[in-house]
């Protein structure tokens, strides 16, 4: 048992420190600050706080990032607009696109070691292996849309995820290709912007809608031709 319990730790330790570094930087902010959820919800205190430790600023935006993906349930506009504000769109958008697939990764990662295996033993064989074939086949289309789109894009898939076939690789690909535009235009525009105008808000809705539309299009035309 404990060569087993090695093994795995010897073949996660990516994983393993990942987690032990998540865990030891909330435990910092939770010390220095005495609310994570304060810091991580409100702009002006995001910049406060990575602005307080100087030449290491961005990397702590990024780890911040990484925080936000894997355990906080905060709306990442908040960090992109603190990053455009701390860092310049370009720096600021790159810092918060390696913090996100950074946390992608994690997410997967947690949820293909620890959640897979009960998750096979509550779903019919004969399903899971339609559930496994579907997930390798269009699971990074299906990331990359889902990401792509400011209405869906949630860190949750990066769980949901972990819980299929799919690869590691296509994972990465489609979340940065599809997190790309949001990350940049986040940073640039700010947090306030999209929501005092209502013409992008309705536009954003209809590209919403439109990718909704697209998606099972696409899906029911690549099974069509898988049946034939």
């Amino acid at each position: 048992m404990k060569n087993k319990a090695f093994g795995w730790l010897k073949e996660n330790k990516f994983l393993v420190i990942a987690l032990a570094l998540i865990a030891f930087f909330l435990i910092f902010m939770y010390l220095r600050n005495g609310s994570v959820y304060a810091i991580l919800s409100d702009t002006n205190q995001i910049i406060d706080f990575v602005n307080s430790f100087g030449f290491m600023a961005i990397l702590i935006f990024t780890i911040l990032v990484v925080v936000e993906v894997v355990v906080a349930p905060i709306p990442s506009v908040v960090l992109y607009a603190a990053g455009g504000i701390l860092f310049g769109t370009f720096w600021g958008g790159t810092a918060a696109l390696i913090g996100n697939i950074a946390g992608a990764i994690i997410a997967f990662e947690i949820a293909r070691n620890f959640l897979r295996k009960p998750f096979e033993k509550r779903v019919e064989r004969s399903k899971l292996r339609k559930f496994d074939h579907f997930s390798k086949k269009y699971g990074g289309y299906a990331i990359f849309l889902l990401r792509i789109n400011p209405f869906t894009s949630s860190d949750v898939f990066s769980y949901l995820a972990g819980l299929t076939k799919l690869r590691l690789k296509h994972l990465i690909l489609g979340t940065a290709l599809g997190l790309i535009p949001l990350t940049y235009l986040q940073a640039y525009l700010g947090e306030g912007f999209v929501k005092n105008n209502a013409i992008l808000e309705l536009a954003l809705i209809f590209l919403a809608i439109a990718y909704v539309v697209v998606f099972f299009y696409f899906m029911f035309k690549k099974n069509k031709k898988g049946n034939k």
